[in-house]
């Protein structure tokens, strides 16, 4: 007993030890850079971009500098403003003291490199891909930066190639263009459901942002198998990125899991399916960033969880634990540091 007290007492005064070896600027970013994600090494990035780039951001976050209000706010709607202005992205009041602050800034620019490595030696990249033939014209698609979505649909053997300019373009397996949907905006995801018709996420606005101005809609082919009749199944999304469908309650009815990229706001939500076939939204996480979901049986008890990829301000892999009835169990399974907001 005696002997796990004295290892109990050596193992605290080593992490005292360590913990005193840090100087005032490196425990003053790990107390306010590492607060609200992985704390950033100052040699992820040069000098430059930690004094003219993340710095600057992360004052505004901080509270330190008042944040540009017109350039914020100006485009947004009330509604936006309100749910802006609750969610304390550039608070009021400084988080920290200017002489903090100064500290802060110092530790990062006294430990960054002034220029960082060359690391292409280390990570070579190779243009040979041997199972594969490179097919650059695509006929009847807009051509590239435009894309903003791809996906293959294994039961009719079609991709379907979304643009920017509001397009989904439907082409056969020789990237031949069989059909074309109008969607709006910039479409993220699709979904194939069983009756042919297919939901569609579009961003509303594809450059960052944070108006509500990106939909699911449902699309069906018209019984005269020319144009196609559109539903609005869910709107007023921040910039959705990934769907997934299924009935999360058990009710017989298809929900839907919906990540929300947004820019300084975003989330990512359940559905659920309303008798009369509208929809009722379930916060699972307010985090910006929410980029992909995966449904997987992570637990083995029968119920789908699901993995989520966010990124963004809080850059982070987690699991959602499907604890039944529609309740869900969060569990961050790696955290990133945070480098830059996109």
């Amino acid at each position: 007993m005696r002997k796990i007290i004295a290892f109990g007492a050596l193992i605290l005064l080593i992490n005292a030890c360590n913990f005193n070896s840090k100087s005032e600027e490196e425990r003053l970013a790990q107390s306010y850079c590492g607060g609200c994600h992985e704390m950033p090494s100052p040699s992820l990035l040069d000098k430059k971009t930690w004094e003219k780039g993340v710095l600057p951001q992360m004052a505004l976050r901080l509270g330190v500098e008042p944040a540009p209000t017109m350039s914020v706010y100006g485009e947004l709607s009330t509604d936006e403003i309100i749910a802006f202005t609750q969610a304390n992205i550039y608070p009021e009041t400084p988080i920290l003291s200017k002489e903090e602050w100064e500290k802060i800034v110092k530790y990062y620019l006294t430990n960054a490199p002034d220029k960082l490595p060359d690391s292409s030696k280390n990570y070579p990249i190779s243009s040979d891909l041997t199972l594969f033939a490179p097919k650059t014209d695509v006929p009847d698609v807009e051509k590239l930066p435009m894309v903003s979505m791809l996906k293959f649909d294994d039961k009719t053997q079609k991709l379907y190639v979304g643009t920017r300019t509001g397009k989904i373009h439907i082409l056969d397996a020789q990237f031949k263009r069989t059909d074309s949907i109008t969607v709006g905006s910039a479409p993220s995801d699709v979904h194939f459901n069983t009756d042919g018709s297919l939901n569609a996420l579009a961003m509303g606005i594809m450059d960052p942002n944070d108006k509500m101005t990106g939909t699911m809609v449902q699309y069906k082919k018209a019984a005269d198998g020319k144009k196609w009749d559109s539903k609005t199944l869910i709107s007023n999304l921040r910039r959705p990125v990934s769907q997934y469908v299924t009935d999360v309650d058990g009710d017989g009815l298809k929900d839907m899991m919906v990540c929300e990229f947004g820019f300084h706001l975003g989330q990512f939500s359940w559905y659920k399916q309303l008798p009369n076939h509208t929809y009722q939204a379930f916060q699972l996480d307010a985090l910006a960033g929410a980029r992909v979901v995966h449904p997987y049986d992570f637990n083995r008890d029968g119920k789908l969880d699901y993995f989520v990829l966010l990124a963004q301000g809080d850059e982070q892999m987690a699991v959602y634990y499907n604890r039944g009835g529609g309740r869900f169990e969060k569990q961050i399974l790696h955290p990133f540091s945070t480098r830059i907001w996109l």
